[in-house]
């Protein structure tokens, strides 16, 4: 991705905004979303041929439980989705894996993801196991949340992962603003912004295992309260980890 703020690729004739900045989604799952949505594309453009390049996906439905878990998610039979918490903010609806190209990660979706040369000979290095990512968007697409965790075979590894993921973030924006994350002083936060939209990302580790949480919108939204709603809901998926 070229410009700051990115295009999630969601079927061809349902492209839409995310507010979240390129320099965090090309290291996030809502980079994901824009590089691995061929298959889905293609199947919803045979099953669609009559749908208009100006229509605009309609999120997946509120999960029927309180917490958000589904007998039917996918995630619940993958050791790393498993972990992944569900209780978002109510105005928030889980996107589709298949539409936008998240659930269970293999080692070349990751280093494709991961968007940096040399990333799959790194992520074999570090001891890359698995990883799992998940996004969610209001009904506008005016804001994102995504989470992924990545599991290695030693925290080692999951250090350097973390670590490099930040680091991108850092050189990819024009405006990288460091904050400190309260209840987990080892972990990393970064935010981001452009003239569309801004995005706050943490980054930390726990055990053998890196998570990434983003919280992103349109500038609409002060940076203070952006960067609270990103630490806290960091800290709910730190804690259930």
């Amino acid at each position: 991705m070229t410009t700051l703020v990115g295009t999630a690729r969601f079927p061809r004739a349902s492209r839409v905004r995310v507010g979240c900045v390129a320099a965090l989604v090309a290291v996030t799952a809502v980079a994901t979303a824009c590089g691995s949505s061929s298959k889905s594309t293609n199947s919803t453009n045979s099953t669609n041929s009559t749908s208009t390049s100006t229509s605009v996906p309609k999120p997946t439905a509120q999960p029927a439980s309180p917490d958000g878990v589904s007998s039917t998610d996918p995630a619940l039979a993958d050791p790393v989705g498993t972990l992944i918490i569900r209780d978002v903010p109510m105005e928030f609806s889980l996107q589709d894996d298949d539409l936008a190209g998240t659930g269970p990660t293999d080692l070349d979706k990751a280093a494709a993801d991961a968007g940096f040369d040399g990333a799959k000979r790194f992520l074999e290095e570090a001891g890359f196991e698995r990883e799992y990512q998940r996004i969610w968007t209001t009904n506008n697409f005016g804001s994102t949340i995504y989470i992924r965790i990545a599991e290695f075979a030693a925290r080692n590894g999951a250090q350097l992962y973390c670590s490099r993921l930040a680091e991108i973030v850092r050189a990819k924006t024009s405006t990288p603003e460091a904050f400190a994350v309260d209840g987990v002083p080892s972990a990393i936060g970064v935010r981001g912004t452009d003239r569309d939209g801004s995005a706050s990302a943490v980054f930390a580790v726990k055990d053998k295992r890196c998570v990434e949480v983003l919280w992103g919108g349109t500038n609409d939204v002060p940076a203070a309260e952006q960067i609270r709603k990103a630490t806290e809901l960091f800290n709910r998926q730190y804690a259930a980890l």
